[in-house]
């Protein structure tokens, strides 16, 4: 367990990033940690290289050590919120894997009845939220993994995208709704979207023309178009 160096057979580098690898649930994990390998390395991580490169070390076993730290917590936390509902409810929690997401939310039962339009769009979104947990956040397995700060950095990246205010609401209304219907039942002991605010729609407020404007345009229309324009008025 530790850090790694992706290396061809005649010990050149394959990648310039370093990889962290540690067992969780009896699971072994191995993701990209990046952070870019700097310097000159040696042959062996067991040797010293230069300035740059042991800089370079240190930032990536920080890097490792966080992601150790979280997955051990959320582990402990999701141990004893089962053990809790448990005692509650006599049942254990069915946790519902990330790569299902789509799935589950497509057999969610409905007020309405859904077009096939819609649960295509609302399925993409819940696609694109999976992909970019699963590229940031490889150790993430399960729904009740994903954090507050994971929700953020999802609303983050649609601000990048320049969604307009009423897609941007969309899509967390979709994500947090989610989330809260699943609830418990799914291990999720917070909902990680709840207390992320809506962005504010911009309204714009159209004026009428002013008399002095009309006679204006009328002035310069000329047959089609003058007649268009009366009609209109």
């Amino acid at each position: 367990m530790g850090l790694e160096l992706r290396r061809n057979k005649n010990k050149a580098l394959r990648s310039k990033w370093w990889y962290g690898r540690y067992d969780i649930n009896g699971k072994r994990h191995c993701v990209n940690l990046g952070i870019q390998v700097q310097g000159n390395p040696p042959k062996s991580l067991r040797k010293t290289g230069d300035m740059d490169f042991e800089c370079s070390r240190s930032l990536a076993q920080a890097k490792l050590d966080g992601l150790i730290r979280e997955a051990r917590s959320q582990k402990v936390a999701e141990k004893h919120l089962e053990e809790l509902y448990e005692l509650k409810a006599g049942s254990s929690i069915e946790q519902i894997p990330l790569a299902d997401i789509e799935s589950c939310w497509l057999n969610l039962p409905s007020r309405k009845r859904r077009t096939e339009l819609w649960e295509k769009n609302q399925c993409t979104t819940l696609r694109k939220f999976r992909k970019l947990i699963q590229a940031r956040h490889p150790q993430v397995k399960y729904v009740s993994q994903i954090t507050p700060r994971m929700a953020q950095e999802w609303l983050r990246h649609l601000d990048e995208l320049g969604y307009a205010a009423a897609t941007y609401n969309d899509k967390l209304h979709l994500l947090k709704g989610f989330f809260d219907r699943i609830g418990h039942d799914a291990g999720v002991g917070r909902n990680p979207f709840a207390g992320c605010p809506t962005k504010l729609k911009t309204t714009v407020h159209h004026q009428p023309f002013t008399l002095d404007e009309l006679n204006r345009i009328l002035k310069h229309a000329d047959g089609v178009m003058r007649s268009i324009f009366i009609v209109g008025m």
